[in-house]
């Protein structure tokens, strides 16, 4: 069980209800990460439900190497039936940054939610308890706002993923923001918004306990050194902007990742040959768009 917190956390927002169910039924036949989510969805959803319907769960997983530095493997999944598509299959997201790491540091390796809510909220998960928290006041902010207001009333330490109006409103397409900017699409912050889940705030200190120490210090600068740069085409940031590296948790750094703050104080995400600002707030113009204008005129 080494790599693992020990837990797979059931939450029906429909019954503000939670139930643990033990990883040890899962971990011996799925390593974790989709093939974990692959198996829950199996067990716990409906094949005639749409994705959009309380009965949908959304599934939250992380993998074994989650938590550990040095791997570059703290990745985690979202799963679920998906709205974006036609017709409406299983689907699944990956995220990097922390919030993963961090929701097995609280005690987690999944995330079952299931049902709908009465009103707007948000979930804290911490030492392996799920709080229910309403989130009337975070309704209609994005989702990167929505961040900042939940980390200033929790702590700067916590972790957080939500979705914005898009997602509440339940736009096919919507996204999930989560910590570090890391998002994912097919239509999950939809799905979110169907069960009025505004966010998820996680926060922990243990973490996993590998097996191997040495072996996995050595694994760990086997991989630094093998490490090669991406080849990946980067246009030149605004004048004036500034760039710091910014490493997913227990990344060995191999990609090219940055946060950018422009001149007028904007920070966002500076990734695979594209820049993404999050202001905070709404945006001017998307420069995303403006880039590819610019390569494909």
């Amino acid at each position: 069980m080494n790599g693992y917190a020990g837990s797979i956390l059931n939450c029906n927002l429909s019954r503000l209800t939670t139930a643990k169910i033990s990883i040890s039924s899962y971990a011996g036949d799925f390593l974790g990460g989709r093939g974990l989510a692959s198996r829950l969805y199996w067990e716990q959803a409906a094949p005639e439900k749409e994705a959009l319907d309380p009965a949908n769960p959304l599934i939250i997983t992380t993998g074994p190497l989650a938590g550990f530095f040095g791997l570059a493997d703290s990745r985690w999944a979202i799963c679920s039936k998906s709205p974006s598509v036609s017709p409406q299959t299983y689907n699944y997201s990956n995220f990097g940054g922390s919030w993963g790491a961090y929701m097995k540091f609280a005690g987690l390796d999944a995330l079952i939610i299931r049902g709908a809510a009465d009103k707007p909220m948000y979930l804290f998960l911490h030492d392996g308890i799920c709080e229910f928290k309403d989130a009337g006041h975070l309704w209609g902010k994005g989702a990167a706002q929505t961040r900042e207001i939940i980390k200033g009333e929790l702590g700067q330490g916590v972790r957080v993923l939500s979705t914005g109006p898009a997602g509440e409103n339940m736009v096919s397409f919507a996204i999930i923001l989560a910590e570090d900017d890391a998002c994912g699409a097919a239509g999950f912050g939809a799905v979110m918004g169907s069960k009025k889940l505004k966010a998820i705030a996680v926060q922990g200190t243990k973490g996993p306990e590998p097996a191997d120490p040495e072996k996995l210090k050595t694994l760990s600068t086997f991989l630094r050194k093998i490490k090669k740069k991406q080849p990946f085409q980067f246009p030149s940031p605004p004048q004036g902007a500034k760039l710091n590296k910014q490493i997913c948790f227990g990344c060995n750094a191999c990609c090219d990742r940055y946060s950018m703050e422009l001149a007028d104080g904007r920070r966002g995400k500076y990734i695979l040959g594209y820049s993404v600002i999050a202001p905070f707030g709404d945006y001017t113009e998307d420069p995303l768009s403006v880039f590819m204008e610019k390569k494909i005129g």
